[in-house]
């Protein structure tokens, strides 16, 4: 009921060695960037867990996936998502419970970007040993995903690697003058 331009539903749902489960839906298509932009999503779970800890999870979680996506570079003013925790059953394992919704949040947001309008192509940028804070390193990803030297390259299927090494050269010059990469 939530899709609108979505090609098809977005669903999620881990149950834990507990039995405690966490079910998760989204929706959204175009303009994902930066911070969740247009999308929508919905996570429950059965579990009992305090109140703070679960939004700090929900924060770390959406940090990892839907903040860190980019489809079209274009932002909106509404976006959501949300946790509910019903309490229904004891929740045994914090870590596996954090763990589940990451992956919960890392699965839906690779969905949504599967359903970008547009998309014809998806890529999974990995920034390792990067001199900066993590941060930045999430900046630098972010730079060279939306260049548009670098999605012609991609949208062509064209290995040209000195695109992505320019736009890397690019965001450190401006950015990390003194850093040798």
């Amino acid at each position: 009921a939530i899709m609108t331009t979505d090609r098809y539903p977005k669903l999620r749902s881990k149950t834990l060695s507990d039995g405690c489960r966490i079910v998760g839906i989204a929706k959204g298509a175009g303009m994902i960037e930066p911070n969740m932009a247009t999308m929508l999503g919905y996570i429950m779970t059965d579990a009992t867990i305090d109140k703070s800890k679960l939004q700090n999870m929900l924060s770390d979680a959406c940090n990892r996936s839907f903040n860190s996506m980019s489809i079209d570079g274009d932002e909106s003013t509404s976006d959501t998502v949300v946790a509910i925790a019903s309490g229904l059953k004891p929740l045994s394992s914090e870590d596996e419970f954090q763990s589940a919704l990451r992956e919960i949040t890392e699965g839906l947001a690779g969905d949504l970007v599967r359903n970008g309008e547009g998309t014809g192509h998806v890529i999974r940028v990995q920034i390792r040993n990067f001199p900066g804070s993590e941060y930045d390193a999430r900046r630098m990803g972010r730079h060279l995903v939306n260049s548009p030297l670098v999605k012609c390259a991609i949208s062509g299927n064209d290995p040209n690697t000195g695109r992505i090494a320019g736009a890397i050269g690019s965001f450190m010059g401006k950015f990390f003058p003194n850093e040798s990469v």
